[in-house]
């Protein structure tokens, strides 16, 4: 076989190759997608319906753009690699100025630099859309709670990042609206406030949305004094879950690893409890008191955003507790379903996914015996109408 003809074959085989990988990546997408972009911490996109007003439309040819960048094996790690070069590059050119101007916001990606290692939302002052967010928010817990008089209703907003302009100090007004709004008669109130940037970084992490430890335990004894619950779980020894945490805003910073923290926990000592996730009995809900070594995140410590989760602690002296909440009662749910005989957890975005039909408010208050109900999340949670129940 003279060069040529080697020459040939090997780039006959090697566009074959392309092609096979293209064509198994394409199967995959649409046959067996998966649901989570762990990387960016988000839904994977999904290959659209192949129907003819979408690809004459290009909706689908799009969708399918989008779906590949996601569902092409190997495409989480290639965008981890080329972000993370970009902008740790990005950051060392910048970083003497953040260092000279610590209580300024400086645009970085997608996020905002404040004191030169924390990555922060925009604060979200109170606006007409907000405000008409709220309003349905707030008829939607008033729609349950006044055809259930019986039960014990409770609200708790979650301050953080976006409530506060930390350059200026000025409030964003958020739950004062919601405060100024809400009816006392159907539903207790409170929140947990964020006065200034010195408080919002004892409590929360530098490169995620959550609250950290000190925050979240904070938060269960405001819980506990809210709904009146005795003997709280005392914290034990604090303890490194991870020397890096791999936080929800480093995608908005595109993975960039000059922004590095360590992740740390309380132990707590937990009764033994019958756990189930989305229908199935498991052995528990994410991993806490345990350490990982390199790397964690928020929701492989405390537990990832479920349809479902129920706690039981076989108790039946206790009421039962339903929590409505989003990703910021993961950190709360073990401390407060040991009041409880029964501790209920939906996240509306996932439950009908999850449980195969939608929420239905009255027939599983109903179904659970529940005595008592929590709304519980921050500023996203009370806007976006997903989370909403009730008419």
């Amino acid at each position: 076989m003279n060069g040529s003809k080697a020459t040939k074959l090997l780039q006959i085989g090697f566009l074959a190759g392309i092609a096979l990988f293209l064509l198994c990546s394409l199967g995959k997408a649409m046959l067996f997608p998966k649901d989570i972009n762990t990387y960016e911490n988000r839904k994977a996109n999904q290959t659209p319906p192949l129907t003819l007003s979408n690809f004459l439309s290009s909706q689908f040819q799009d969708g399918l753009e989008a779906a590949l960048s996601d569902q092409v094996p190997g495409a989480e790690a290639l965008k981890h690699r080329y972000n993370t070069l970009e902008s740790t590059l990005s950051f060392y050119a910048l970083g003497g100025l953040y260092d000279a101007y610590p209580n300024r916001y400086f645009r970085y990606n997608k996020a905002l630099v404040f004191q030169s290692d924390y990555l922060l939302y925009e604060p979200r002052p109170l606006t007409e859309d907000s405000q008409a967010a709220f309003d349905r928010k707030l008829a939607s817990i008033t729609s349950v709670a006044s055809s259930h008089p019986e039960l014990d209703f409770h609200v708790f907003y979650i301050e953080k990042d976006t409530d506060m302009n930390f350059e200026t100090g000025a409030d964003c007004g958020n739950y004062s609206y919601i405060a100024e709004h809400s009816d006392p008669d159907l539903y207790s109130l409170s929140y947990y406030p964020i006065t200034d940037f010195s408080e919002f970084s004892q409590s929360f992490y530098q490169t995620d949305h959550h609250w950290n430890h000190i925050g979240s335990y904070k938060a269960y004894l405001q819980l506990c004094e809210e709904l009146g619950l005795s003997d709280p779980v005392e914290k034990g020894e604090e303890f490194q879950v991870a020397s890096h945490l791999e936080g929800s805003k480093l995608s908005l910073a595109n993975h960039s690893s000059a922004f590095s923290e360590p992740m740390y926990a309380y132990r707590f000592s937990f009764p033994t409890m019958e756990i189930s996730v989305n229908g199935e009995i498991v052995s528990d809900y994410g991993r806490q008191n345990q350490s990982f070594g390199a790397t964690a995140t928020y929701g492989q410590y405390y537990g990832s955003d479920m349809g479902e989760i129920l706690f039981s602690t076989g108790d039946a002296e206790k009421e039962n507790l339903l929590v409505i909440g989003e990703s910021y009662d993961n950190a709360v749910l073990k401390l407060l379903s040991t009041h409880f005989n029964k501790t209920c957890n939906i996240d509306l975005r996932y439950y009908e996914h999850y449980m195969g039909q939608p929420f239905d408010f009255d027939t599983y208050v109903r179904t659970h015996e529940i005595h008592r109900v929590l709304f519980i999340g921050n500023i996203d949670f009370f806007v976006m109408d997903e989370f909403n129940v009730g008419g």
